[in-house]
């Protein structure tokens, strides 16, 4: 099992609603490149995305 600081993803994205949001569409989206390319994965996508994000390296836009 994975642990992430609540911290850590927090000082990414102002609100861990928004930060569970987005793991799950980066986690989708691992899953398909992953699926269409035929690779092995060693983590599940759900962790990739976490982790991505408690990097800083996701980025999004408000939309109104």
């Amino acid at each position: 099992m994975s642990y992430v600081k609540l911290d850590d993803v927090k000082a990414n994205v102002d609100s861990i609603f928004k930060a569970a949001i987005i793991a799950a569409q980066r986690a989708i989206e691992v899953a398909e490149e992953a699926s269409k390319q035929q690779l092995i994965l060693s983590e599940k996508p759900t962790s990739f995305a976490i982790h991505e994000m408690e990097r800083g390296k996701l980025k999004y836009k408000t939309v109104k």
